[in-house]
């Protein structure tokens, strides 16, 4: 269970945060309110947003994407910050998204996104075992 204070959300094996770069934060959080994939979010002084997501154990592949594209990981018992009064104004809970949902929306909107390699053909697998 999330141990929220007035000043600090406690990460655990459920929900992490996702610190983004602050080239990238803007470009994130309009793709994700237009795809209507948006969720509990923190601004930070320094211009740099935390996306709170769910997920991150079973996400390997994408912390390592995220990790590469530098945003920085919180989980296992970091400490957010996180005013009170955030959750308090809201009458409804904000979503959690899961954590591939962000890394997909860092990937789209991020100009140093890398192609995929391509996969090989089922032809060309059994001709080069042949």
């Amino acid at each position: 269970m999330n141990a929220l204070t007035s000043e600090y959300l406690v990460t655990n094996d459920v929900v992490c945060g996702i610190e983004l770069p602050q080239h990238l934060a803007p470009a994130v959080t309009a793709f994700l309110r237009t795809n209507e994939l948006d969720g509990l979010m923190i601004e930070l002084d320094n211009g740099r947003q935390i996306h709170v997501a769910q997920g991150h154990r079973r996400a390997k592949r994408a912390i390592e994407a995220l990790r590469e594209f530098g945003a920085i990981i919180h989980a296992n018992g970091d400490r957010l910050p996180f005013p009170a009064a955030a959750v308090l104004a809201d009458a409804e809970p904000p979503s959690i998204p899961p954590v591939v949902v962000i890394a997909a929306a860092v990937r789209s909107v991020s100009s140093d996104a890398k192609p995929r390699p391509k996969k090989p053909a089922c032809r060309q697998q059994a001709a080069q075992a042949a």
